[in-house]
């Protein structure tokens, strides 16, 4: 069976593809990853491991072709993206009942469920993975139904898919095994076996590696030496270490978790099973445990594949991943992971909608078009949680810290979320290319690249990470302003600029070094002239953005008080501490200090 562009194929991809167009933002959405992605994107850089050439190339074509900001040009190409996996969704379901409005409907659930509409605006991975891993369960199962001489093209499709998968991100991982399950089930009942692997198995290979070899874009792009160039991939181990995420540890999501004790576990599940609810809501939840069933008396050995995939890479890998969900920022992380798994679920209650609707239908018909309610209901309840138009806070943000800063500064930034921010807006919008921007962790890779980029730039051949910024800030204070953003306390006596021997003052969302503490500071008039006043207005919607971006404004006034206490400026310290507090009454190292204080 080929694939049908009828009536309902066209809807299936087009009326999500619309929602996601209007709700867009038209700047970043997020200063964490999805900044750094669209930064590579728009520069066809390099970015963090595993690198995510699939999603740079697209988002790279996508912002060519349309008008407006990049940010506004890849986060189209993530709505095509998260379209498309509705398209594939809808094909399945198709092709498996052959009822066509109930396979809308469900496809429909998934499309404006929650977390699959937002991650199909914010630039991360997550919904080319779905489209990827809804391509490969449709092409697969097509093989999987026909003779050997009518469906090797489709083997082929799902050979070419899995290696753009693979160039994509490892979350493709968990659905081997089933993949795998299918291949035996359907490989050990083909007759002249050994013939048709020696003539199929090259060109699966072939087709694989054609898709896998869009990770060869790296080394390519490394030498040509973008500015955003993570890892400096200039030989063979970089490759390796990149494409496994070595410096991660491989199957983990950071370098940094906890050790899973039963507590912990329940505490992750609690969040994955939450997340499941606020995604498709317990009537959505109720229609994917009836598809599950009703999948197990049709299909048990597709239910079978299905159901470990969910497990692999739902509630087994969250575990695995050790995170609990205790902040903002770890939520913001795990998020973008929730959306494979639920892929499977969106499966599971598409299926649940097409088997309680047939049955319907066989007693009133027609009845079965009432399941239109999920999806509608879901619509209404989403579109303004997740409108998006408006929404430029992380962009707001970047700027009121690029005015922090002097002309010609040297900047050096710790934290994904300032950093990433700062390279968007400087390489892509082209703003304030005087700042010599520098992510404060310099490892060798990076050391190597910042000579290309920054040649002026004095880096002794033998230190780095705090040494190497020790270094840097001896020999350029005095000739140019040094500012240091993000850096957390400890460090920043090893660095030297708590009194051994130079000094920090507030600037605003940044710390300048100086050779003496001052008497007066600078910092309150940049915070009268910043784009945000205290609280965002009412425009600014409260969602895990938002959070992450005021929690940055809070922790810049908590640190401008800590050295004002410090300092013997009482007055000061109690006011920028009450500003910290209007920002984020729930700041609990500021709730802490106004106690003490």
């Amino acid at each position: 069976m080929k694939l049908k562009f009828e009536a309902g194929s066209l809807l299936a991809f087009g009326v999500p593809f619309a929602t996601y167009f209007y709700t867009h933002s038209r700047t970043i959405i997020s200063c964490g990853d999805s900044a750094e992605l669209t930064t590579a994107a728009a520069s066809l850089g390099v970015a963090h491991a595993p690198g995510y050439p699939f999603l740079t190339l697209l988002g790279r074509v996508f912002d060519s072709m349309t008008p407006g900001s990049s940010a506004s040009g890849v986060g189209l190409s993530i709505a095509f993206a998260g379209s498309l996996a509705t398209f594939f969704l809808y094909q399945l379901l198709v092709h498996w009942s052959g009822e066509k409005v109930l396979s809308l409907l469900g496809a429909w659930t998934l499309a404006f469920s929650y977390h699959f509409w937002l991650y199909s605006l914010v630039p991360e991975h997550s919904a080319l993975t779905a489209a990827l891993l809804f391509l490969q369960w449709y092409s697969l199962i097509q093989w999987h139904e026909k003779s050997a001489a009518e469906s090797g093209h489709w083997l082929m499709v799902f050979a070419l898919s899995l290696g753009f998968g693979f160039s994509h991100h490892h979350s493709v991982v968990f659905f081997l095994p089933a993949y795998s399950f299918i291949l035996y089930a359907r490989v050990r009942g083909i007759s002249g076996l050994k013939k048709w692997a020696l003539k199929v198995g090259p060109l699966f290979i072939f087709f694989f590696l054609l898709g896998f070899s869009l990770n060869l874009t790296l080394p390519i792009r490394a030498y040509q030496a973008p500015f955003l160039n993570s890892g400096n991939i200039l030989n063979w181990e970089r490759f390796i270490a990149h494409l496994t995420r070595r410096d991660y540890g491989t199957v983990m999501l950071t370098p940094q978790y906890s050790e899973l004790t039963a507590n912990g576990a329940l505490i992750i599940l609690g969040y994955y099973f939450s997340s499941l609810l606020k995604s498709f809501t317990p009537l959505g939840v109720l229609m994917g445990l009836s598809g599950l069933f009703y999948l197990s008396k049709s299909k048990p050995f597709f239910t079978v594949t299905f159901l470990t995939s969910f497990i692999l890479s739902g509630p087994l890998f969250f575990l695995m991943a050790r995170m609990t969900p205790d902040s903002v920022a770890i939520r913001a992380i795990l998020e973008r992971f929730l959306i494979p798994s639920f892929c499977v679920v969106a499966f599971f209650i598409g299926w649940g909608v097409l088997s309680l609707g047939q049955r319907m239908n066989q007693r009133t018909k027609g009845s079965g078009f009432l399941f239109i309610l999920l999806p509608v209901w879901l619509w209404g309840s989403n579109l303004q949680k997740l409108n998006l138009r408006e929404f430029d806070l992380c962009e707001t943000y970047g700027m009121d810290l690029m005015s922090s800063l002097e002309p010609n500064a040297l900047v050096l930034v710790d934290g994904d979320n300032s950093l990433f921010t700062l390279w968007y807006l400087q390489q892509v919008e082209r703003r304030r290319p005087d700042l010599w921007l520098v992510n404060f962790n310099i490892n060798a890779a990076y050391k190597e690249h910042l000579k290309i980029i920054f040649p002026d730039l004095n880096l002794p051949p033998t230190l780095l990470r705090d040494n190497l910024v020790r270094h840097l800030i001896k020999i350029y204070l005095g000739h140019i302003p040094i500012y240091l953003v993000g850096v957390p306390g400890n460090r920043l006596h090893k660095v030297g600029v708590m009194g051994n021997p130079y000094h920090v003052e507030p600037s605003g969302l940044a710390l300048r070094v100086v050779k003496e503490p001052l008497s007066n500071s600078m910092g309150e008039s940049l915070w009268i002239n910043f784009r945000l006043q205290s609280r965002p207005h009412k425009g600014y919607m409260r969602n895990q953005f938002s959070e992450e971006v005021i929690y940055l404004y809070a922790l810049a006034r908590f640190n401008e008080s800590v050295l004002y206490f410090k300092s013997g400026r009482r007055a000061a310290g109690q006011h920028s501490l009450k500003k910290c507090l209007e920002l984020d009454p729930h700041f609990e190292p500021a709730l802490r200090l106004n106690m003490q204080s």
